[in-house]
């Protein structure tokens, strides 16, 4: 299955850029927000969000120990300690969830999604077209 998405400007900037709606749930999908999500190749994990929406979906219940805390690095070379819990995420159009760590920071200002969520996924950066194309295979998920 495929879907393609305009680039979309972000509140903190006005670039535009590869952002997808994204669903992010708690583990028990008691809570939920639904933003636009950056991919963002530089940041390691599954996704990162403001500390307003981690406080939103109330994961605090659900965090990982402290000592499984992962420390962090900025774009800068600043080392941090993100807080980490599990969570899940759908992609707009797909009827498919993802379990997800879910990292927070406070210096963290919007939500961007990296390399290990989108690791299973095809995805396709149309810069002269400013979309990005996103494709699940079924094989990929198991």
């Amino acid at each position: 299955m495929k879907k393609s998405f305009k680039y979309q400007i972000s509140s903190l900037t006005t670039m535009e850029g590869p952002y997808i709606p994204i669903k992010i749930c708690d583990p028990l999908e008691k809570n939920s927000v639904q933003v636009l999500g950056l991919i963002d190749t530089g940041y390691e994990g599954d996704l990162i969000v403001p500390e307003n929406i981690y406080e939103k979906l109330e994961l605090k219940s659900y965090e990982f120990d402290e000592d499984s805390f992962c420390l962090g690095e900025t774009i800068s070379g600043d080392k941090i300690t993100l807080k980490s819990a599990s969570g899940s995420v759908y992609i707009k159009g797909f009827n498919i969830s993802f379990i997800v760590t879910i990292d927070s920071h406070i210096s963290c200002k919007e939500v961007l999604i990296g390399r290990k969520f989108l690791e299973p996924l095809y995805i396709l950066l149309k810069g002269p077209e400013k979309e990005v194309e996103i494709e699940i295979r079924e094989r990929e998920l198991t």
